[in-house]
């Protein structure tokens, strides 16, 4: 009796057949490695943006520290001091407004501002020298301050051409990863610099 009840499930039984099988299954494999493919492709995108990203974002640094420095100098150098083991990219000297203390003693404030090329970074090196004088206009003391930051990484090459009209070209390559990026800024110093 046993045997007559499986004979009679085999019958009425409905089922896929291998060939409705393998159809499914590589409709399943095509879709995964569309969706795999996919991922990738998202992934290589997101490196490449974020490459241009972390490029773009030194150069405008790098322009915006020069930009605001420029403006604010009385005298722009952009000759190499072959003294010094990084390359000297450019000078910028300035003295600030006179101001008194307590004591009725003057105090100008003079900057000097060097902007240097070493090993794919620029940096940005300021010394402030503070002459301190007394109500009679002799002389007291004079102290120095230095300090020094990182203004961008990344940087292949700077070029700086001649003061042309009054104006400052700078030429700035950077490049990360296997994105490159090359811009020309044009900085108006101040007047009578």
């Amino acid at each position: 009796m046993r045997f007559d009840k499986f004979m009679v499930l085999e019958r009425n039984q409905q089922g896929f057949t291998m060939i409705e099988m393998l159809a499914v299954l590589s409709l399943v494999t095509v879709i995964l490695v569309s969706i795999t493919a996919a991922y990738f492709q998202v992934l290589n995108v997101n490196n490449r943006n974020k490459e241009r990203v972390i490029v773009v974002q030194q150069l405008e640094n790098m322009a915006y520290w020069v930009s605001c420095d420029t403006l604010m100098a009385q005298e722009i150098a952009t000759d190499d001091n072959t003294g010094t083991p990084e390359t000297e990219v450019l000078t910028l000297r300035r003295v600030a407004w006179e101001r008194e203390d307590q004591n009725n003693h003057q105090h100008i404030d003079s900057f000097v501002v060097c902007y240097t090329y070493d090993d794919l970074e620029i940096r940005r090196h300021e010394t402030i020298v503070t002459n301190e004088y007394d109500s009679d206009g002799s002389f007291i003391q004079a102290s120095e301050s230095q300090s020094s930051i990182l203004v961008a990484t990344h940087i292949t090459n700077v070029s700086l051409a001649p003061m042309f009209d009054d104006n400052l070209m700078v030429t700035l390559t950077s490049s990360f990863g296997n994105t490159s990026e090359t811009r020309t800024y044009q900085i108006v110093p101040r007047v009578g610099s």
